[in-house]
């Protein structure tokens, strides 16, 4: 054929000299193989029966696909694939999906994933013609650049040559979920890769073979004057976009500043590190890095940047000053609260007048003093958790260190160092986590886990992306994580946790200064991560959480304890902080266990099942070997007589159906076995619900009766309520439990409610004192589990204190330790009552009100409050002591008074009297209040 007239017709077809080229270099190649059989396909809402048939159908495919040797792979042209990949990227094209309309994303994690060790300069570099599908080339570098926009993470990339083929990143910096228009700044068109030891793979979808990075790590975004650019010319022509262009300190600032207006900080990060390139002294471009590392929270990164400003004594006095700031704040997100808190004084000293560094300097102290007590106000963590989940704490740790346990065969756990009491161990915040409301809603995340084989929730899929993140910003952490445990087939170190230099390490972010394995990563997260659901209100009325919805958090300590259904501590998380605390008293050297699941509701086999995920084959807790002394038709049988009931609630049944099932139930136990019988618990409760439903109280005792066997069932022991028969907690409070340990086998709002129904018992009997002896056991239960004081208890279980009309009691007994009819001591000096409307100040504003008061120019030198019942009104009267000016004969008669002229534990006595509706009372009339100095 002429040549001309074939260059007319390839020219038509789209195809230049280069494709056909190309397409002659593939001539021998004989393709890609299929596999004999397609990959089982995903779907949202797959039922655990039909994951059990496909998860193990994927991975035979798996296995089946490993089996077929690497293969060069077809020819393809530029322009077929580009076409495609317009039109994929114009389906895509959004900033934001519109209403009702959801995404769906799919992913597959727990498979070998190879992340590359060698440094670049020791890699030879290679392109497309080189390589083969199926094929991880080690040794060897891929030089790439992007020829048009992103859809999604998948690029179109050339090599050098001209050859075009796929690339898709996953786990890249601050793209889980990301739009494309934030794709197109990040990556624009000409972004150059350098890729390591890149990986070949053949299509599971689609028809196109794909280069793909797991890694974050193994991904370097070149710079236009990199060494690997020398020497290399490309054979098309450049299809850069303008913001690659820009190389002036100048134009990247500039570029960079609107990436930030914008929120994009990655891009803002990579600009400003572009004009870097063109003169690392560019004093305002490090600072400007510096903020942006704050936002991303890659602290280490804010530290080293701000550092090279403060410390250049050619820099403006006004960047130096604003550096210490940035500096401050990154080490005080690094944990680092006395050099933050100078740093901060340091900032304070050149501009008194900032009201945000008084806030800051507060901050860094009470987290110091966290750090050292272990004292937590858990009321305020509780009510600012129901907004926002991610909390500002400082960790704390006990008298505990991570040993070899010899009972574990050497393995690692945590160790008591010293005699423990009951109480708290440990508090610790997360190493990252996810929670629902942290993504975007109109997205589905389809990700199958094949080390759990189990669908990963859309949580789980962002806590990897996030602690990749992290690890990225702050190097220094990465022996923090990777020494975890990371599944039977790795040796983790014998201690923990690692040495962490304390200087930090300069961050760029074009390119890791860490090697990321992504999959030991994987299942890192697999064996260690916690769902760290939040404490909220707890009801009678009971609700589960769908597993989709729940959170997903790393925490690194915590996943050095080990398990035991009963164990000898437990954790509880408010807020993303989670406390773990001591239920019995810990002897020196012994090793301290939490629970990984609740033996409540969760039979012996399906514990088992559960642990088996966690490589731990038999729990050896006193639980455990309780159930193990029944034989297997005994676990059975209570499975089958439950299931006769589940399709109605067992409260549904009458008292008699429910007698018959605890016989029945109890006598499928070995009479060996210990009381600790926690499915016998429901049915037990449950007959104790009915005798209570006929309304009259005659057979209310009967109920009591019941309600305490179901306490013995979850482990407690119910003592008397004769004074010689009480315990007594750690407070000195008498109680009709045994306080030496508190039973692990549910979780604590299970007993919890128990307490307090039997404090609703005894009311109606009109016995008090045995109504306030549940009610105390109650509060002792979750200030013990959970922490904190009365007034925590007040908040955490209001729900409950007003269903069963316990709140008056509640109030009296739990806040004020006295009567109804008793008084709550205030602040009897002037200086004190000033404190009393400046802390009742902090309460309304710690729920959420903002109300507007003065304290009185004159005070009482006594002043009491108490609740009492006029008519059919309830009020708050004054009495004692001189009355303020306005108030002469306040002391002669009740009197109503101002609700907001009490102290912190008035206004959680009035929230308890009154409940919402104190909060919806008009205090517009009443005076301002100057706050005290130490108000906040």
């Amino acid at each position: 054929m002429d040549p001309q007239m074939l260059n007319t017709m390839m020219a038509q077809l789209g195809i230049s000299p280069e494709d056909l080229q190309a397409y002659q270099d593939t001539m021998g190649a004989v393709g890609i193989p299929e596999t004999s059989t397609s990959p089982p396909q995903f779907h949202p809402g797959m039922s655990e029966a039909e994951l059990r048939v496909a998860i193990p159908r994927y991975k035979a495919w798996l296995e089946e696909d490993r089996k077929i040797l690497p293969q060069r792979a077809r020819y393809v042209s530029r322009q077929t694939l580009l076409s495609f990949h317009n039109r994929v990227r114009q389906a895509r094209w959004s900033d934001g999906l519109p209403q009702g309309e959801v995404s769906t994303r799919m992913t597959i994690s727990g498979f070998p994933k190879h992340s590359s060790i060698v440094p670049l300069e020791r890699l030879e570099r290679i392109c497309f013609s080189q390589m083969l599908v199926r094929k991880v080339h080690l040794g060897s570098y891929l030089l790439c650049r992007s020829i048009a926009p992103s859809s999604s993470v998948q690029l179109l990339v050339e090599d050098p040559e001209g050859t075009t083929h796929y690339l898709t990143i996953y786990n890249f910096p601050t793209t889980f979920q990301c739009s494309l228009k934030y794709l197109d700044d990040l990556l624009p068109v000409g972004t150059i890769f350098a890729i390591r030891e890149p990986t070949f793979k053949a299509p599971t979808t689609g028809d196109y073979p794909i280069v793909r990075v797991d890694s974050p790590s193994d991904i370097i975004l070149v710079s236009p004057g990199h060494s690997v650019l020398k020497g290399v010319a490309w054979r098309t022509h450049d299809p850069s976009s303008k913001i690659l262009a820009m190389s002036t300190v100048d134009s990247c600032r500039d570029r960079g500043n609107a990436f930030f207006k914008a929120s994009h900080w990655l891009p803002a990060a990579l600009m400003y590190s572009r004009g870097l390139a063109a003169d690392p002294e560019a004093t305002v471009l490090l600072s400007n890095r510096a903020e942006v590392y704050l936002r991303l929270g890659f602290w280490s990164g804010a530290i080293a940047d701000a550092r090279r400003v403060r410390t250049n004594s050619d820099a403006p006095e006004a960047l130096r000053n604003k550096a210490v700031f940035r500096e401050a704040k990154a080490e005080y997100a690094r944990g680092n609260y006395k050099t933050a808190e100078d740093l901060f004084l340091q900032w304070q000293s050149v501009r008194p007048d900032d009201e945000e560094v008084k806030g800051w300097i507060s901050r860094a102290r009470k987290r110091q003093a966290e750090q050292e007590t272990g004292q937590y106000d858990w009321e305020t963590l509780f009510n600012q958790s129901q907004s926002d989940h991610h909390l500002d704490v400082a960790e704390f740790r006990g008298p505990i260190e991570v040993q070899q346990v010899s009972r574990r065969g050497g393995g690692r756990g945590i160790v008591a160092v010293q005699d423990i009491e009951i109480g708290q161990l440990l508090v610790a915040k997360p190493f990252h986590s996810v929670y629902e409301r942290d993504l975007h809603p109109n997205e589905i995340m389809l990700s199958v886990d094949l080390i759990t084989s189990k669908m990963n929730t859309r949580t789980q899929s962002a806590l990897l992306a996030g602690v990749m993140q992290k690890l990225l910003g702050n190097p220094e952490l990465h022996g923090l994580v990777f020494d975890l445990y990371a599944g039977p087939d790795s040796s983790p170190p014998s201690s923990y946790p690692p040495v962490i230099s304390p200087d930090v390490t300069p961050v760029d972010p074009s390119q890791a200064s860490i090697d990321i394995d992504v999959a030991r990563l994987d299942a890192i997260i697999s064996f260690n991560g916690f769902s760290p659901s939040v404490l909220e209100p707890i009801s009678c009325r009971s609700k589960s959480r769908p597993e989709e919805g729940k959170p997903s958090g790393l925490y690194l300590l915590p996943s050095l304890f080990n398990h035991a259904c009963q164990s000898n501590a437990v954790w509880t998380c408010v807020g993303d902080v989670m406390v773990i605390r001591a239920t019995k008293r810990i002897i020196l050297g012994e090793e301290i266990t939490i629970p990984y699941t609740s033996a409540h509701g969760n039979p012996y086999e399906e514990r088992r099942a559960i642990l088996r995920r966690f490589s731990i084959d038999e729990c050896g807790c006193s639980l455990c070997q309780d159930d193990r002394k029944d034989d297997e038709s005994a676990h059975k049988m209570r499975d089958e007589l439950l299931a006769k009931r589940k399709s109605s609630r067992l409260t549904d049944a009458s008292t008699a159906q429910l007698l018959s099932l605890e016989q029945q139930f109890a006598a499928t136990y070995s009479p060996s076995r210990g009381p600790c019988k926690p499915r016998l618990a429901d049915i037990q409760h449950a007959i104790a619900e009915t005798l209570r439903k006929p309304g009259s109280t005659a057979s209310i005792p009967n109920a009591i009766e019941y309600e305490k066997k179901a306490l013995e069932s979850l482990g407690f022991i119910v003592l008397g309520k004769d004074a010689m028969q009480q315990s007594e907690s750690w407070d000195g409070t008498k109680l009709p439990i045994d306080t030496a340990q508190i039973s692990t086998a549910s979780v604590f709002d299970i007993p919890a409610l128990c307490m307090l129904r039997l404090a609703h018992d005894y009311l109606r009997l009109s016995d008090t004192s045995g109504a306030i002896g549940w009610l105390k056991t109650a509060q002792w239960l979750v200030a013990t589990w959970v922490g904190g004081d009365k007034m925590f208890f007040m908040r955490v279980m209001a729900p409950v204190l007003e269903e069963w009309k316990l709140k008056r009691l509640a109030a009296s007994v739990v806040l004020s330790d006295a009567t109804i009819s008793d008084t709550i001591d205030c602040y009897s000096t002037h200086e004190g009552f000033q404190r009393l409307y400046s802390d009742m100040a902090r309460y309304f504003h710690s729920i959420g009100g903002n109300p507007q008061l003065r304290c009185p120019s004159k005070a009482p030198t006594l002043y009491h409050v108490s609740l009492y019942e006029g008519g059919t009104s309830t009020g708050i009267s004054c009495s004692g002591g001189a009355a303020p000016a306005d108030e002469e004969d306040a002391s002669t008669a009740p009197k109503r008074m101002p609700e907001s002229a009490c102290s912190p534990a008035c206004a959680a006595l009035l929230f308890a009297w009154f409940g919402e509706d104190l909060f919806r009372t008009d205090i517009s009339g009443a005076p301002e209040l100057e706050p005290a100095a130490e108000a906040e």
